[in-house]
């Protein structure tokens, strides 16, 4: 038999779910494209699970997902940071649902909650734990070269994406902290050859990060690194020099208390449901 769904592909808490049992097996390219058109229409993301056949392990459905299944959940995601779902979504997400029961000849089971009071529920709980901490490096002179940037940035491990930021991940591919620069101009390969700036602005998503405080004292050790090769300082928002004792409360009053209250939610900080919240 099966085990349960895990939290990590779809959670009750947030996200709406509704399960399909189907009497045949049907590809899950099939399904994933059913009601796909309806679907683009929703302003939260709708994640699918189904139970591989072959593996008899549930697995996230994605776009070149060929396989076989009979046993099928849907989930509409309650909150992101765009605020809760709208009660229009959730009647628009239903009816796709039953249109595709219906074509699937599946028996179809649909929870009979609040949701709409669910989603603002999580909403201010999301509102009040979603910070990003930055802290600024600002030239004491002369302005700093993008080839010395880079060459720090990439030394340190961090990659330049195609946002603009350079970014350092952990082990799972993870996102830990960005740099981006100071001023307007996003990095990108060429703007870095002949580019100057004078100031940078290490990034810290604190909901979405793992172990934050430790995180964050790896961030400031490079930003210091950084403030030492290219002579510059650490500031907070006004400009003003940062002491060891702001980075400490920083460290314990904006990271790990929100990550703390996160903890005793149910929702670490990084986790899986985590990403999909404060995406």
């Amino acid at each position: 038999m099966p085990g349960a769904l895990p939290a990590e592909l779809l959670d009750p808490r947030l996200e709406f779910i509704v399960s399909m049992d189907l009497v045949e097996p049907v590809s899950a390219l099939q399904i994933l494209h059913s009601q796909r058109e309806v679907l683009q229409r929703l302003g939260k993301p709708v994640h699918w699970v189904g139970l591989n056949e072959r593996t008899r392990e549930w697995e996230r459905l994605l776009s070149d997902s060929n396989w076989p299944l009979r046993r099928l959940r849907v989930g509409l995601q309650l909150v992101n940071r765009m605020g809760p779902v709208a009660s229009g979504d959730v009647a628009l997400f239903l009816g796709a649902m039953q249109a595709l029961a219906d074509e699937l000849m599946a028996v179809l089971d649909m929870p009979s909650s609040r949701v709409q009071d669910q989603a603002e529920e999580l909403d201010r709980f999301c509102a009040a734990v979603d910070l990003e901490i930055g802290v600024n490096l600002v030239s004491r002179g002369s302005a700093f070269s993008g080839t010395k940037i880079r060459a720090l940035a990439e030394a340190a491990g961090m990659v330049l994406g195609i946002d603009g930021l350079f970014t350092r991940y952990d082990d799972a591919g993870r996102a830990q902290f960005s740099l981006q620069n100071y001023e307007s101009t996003q990095f990108s390969a060429d703007a870095l050859r002949t580019m100057t700036t004078h100031g940078l602005t290490f990034l810290l998503d604190v909901p979405r990060v793992d172990h934050g405080e430790r995180v964050f004292t790896q961030m400031t050790e490079l930003a210091r690194r950084f403030a030492e090769t290219l002579q510059g300082m650490l500031v907070d928002d006004n400009r003003q020099p940062l002491s060891e004792s702001q980075l400490d409360h920083i460290r314990r009053e904006f990271i790990g208390k929100p990550q703390a209250t996160m903890l005793s939610f149910g929702l670490p900080a990084g986790s899986a449901q985590a990403q999909r919240l404060f995406s």
